[in-house]
């Protein structure tokens, strides 16, 4: 409840509801960036992105957002993977800081740095069960490309040289994959042994428990680790994620079902130029990547209807900016509260309706 008790007073709450009128659509304008990565821990998601010159992380239940404000001290200039460690209970996020690749515990309730690579890239990172593997690249460890090898606590065990093509990690929950273009090669927990060669560039791929589906630039290729059989011809795919009935493909911001028989196209798709990030948690999809603005993008869906969580996540992320906005405007009203009143007054009316109008064009 506002009281107001004075000309003075009724004017700074009019003032103070067109800060935040206009504020907010600025803020939007300027959300340039991408949503990277999530991972589902079995009751909530952990969403990681870069936009409005910042990184930010981001819990989701199925119905609200949660920002994580201590991440943004870790001042990463690059978000790319978050991963659930099953064994430990927390999620690992990959980022880059200067000239390192950064990985951050979070549990839910603390989060701590808990590795720092020196590497000009931030690649991929998966868990076996002891030890993380992570893509690095132009790292005086292992040359121009390779991995490392870091235990639980982040120290670094082992540095392995190798081309790994387009600096993708596959993990089936049983056995870790790379490649150098066509060439599929699997982990030994020592090295990278090679597994299988395929003609296709492959770019992602995920498994049914049978049989994987792997994205290529111009092919999608079902494989069962012995066989191979060419799914399309002249059209690949840039994520792939199973979800217990069918495979979700992404393609040039477009989404289509592959049920194992035939690729069912899917209409009324919430825009999207690329996408980044698809996951399944048992019961619907995230899918995140970047709209034709160039503003993040994350949408939910169900199998049958999407729901545009975007909004939503952008006023969590930038809830701060828009209060230290407001916060200002409040030290400058309380200083000059006595100036408001008077026949200047009304020039405040067409300044409050604009900032409404501009409010509610954007949501």
């Amino acid at each position: 409840m506002i009281h107001v008790n004075s000309c003075g007073d009724l004017m700074k709450h009019l003032i103070l509801f067109s800060v935040f009128l206009l504020s907010f659509p600025a803020l939007h304008a300027q959300d340039e960036g991408t949503v990277t990565g999530m991972a589902w821990n079995g009751s909530t998601w952990l969403i990681v992105g870069y936009w409005s010159n910042a990184s930010h992380l981001l819990e989701y239940n199925g119905k609200t957002f949660h920002r994580v404000k201590e991440f943004e001290k870790f001042r990463l200039s690059l978000t790319r993977q978050i991963i659930w460690n099953y064994d430990n209970n927390y999620w690992v996020v990959t980022g880059h800081r200067d000239d390192d690749a950064i990985l951050i515990m979070y549990d839910g309730k603390k989060l701590e740095e808990i590795a720092r690579v020196h590497s000009y890239c931030t690649g991929d990172l998966a868990w076996d069960g002891k030890n993380y593997l992570m893509v690095v690249c132009g790292s005086a460890m292992v040359g121009e490309t390779g991995y490392v090898k870091l235990s639980e606590n982040g120290s670094i065990t082992e540095s392995i040289q190798f081309y790994w093509g387009y600096g993708r990690i596959f993990h089936d929950g049983e056995r870790i994959f790379t490649s150098n273009g066509t060439t599929l090669f699997v982990y030994t927990g020592e090295t990278f042994e090679k597994f299988s060669e395929l003609p296709i560039g492959i770019k992602d791929m995920d498994t049914s428990g049978s049989y994987w589906i792997i994205c290529g630039f111009d092919k999608l290729l079902a494989f069962n680790s012995t066989y191979y059989r060419p799914i399309t011809i002249g059209e690949g795919c840039d994520k792939i994620e199973w979800g217990n009935r069918y495979w979700l493909i992404a393609k040039d911001g477009q989404l289509v079902k592959y049920d194992g028989r035939k690729l069912i196209p899917i209409e009324n798709i919430p825009k999207f130029e690329t996408i980044t990030a698809v996951k399944w948690n048992g019961d619907y999809w995230l899918i995140g990547g970047r709209d034709f603005d160039a503003s993040p993008k994350l949408v939910k869906y169900d199998g049958l209807f999407f729901e545009d969580l975007t909004e939503k996540m952008l006023r969590t992320s930038l809830q701060k900016t828009v209060n230290q906005t407001i916060e200002k405007s409040q030290i400058s009203l309380t200083e000059d509260r006595k100036t408001i009143c008077g026949p200047t007054s009304i020039l405040l009316l067409p300044i409050l309706l604009f900032s409404a109008r501009r409010y509610f064009s954007i949501i």
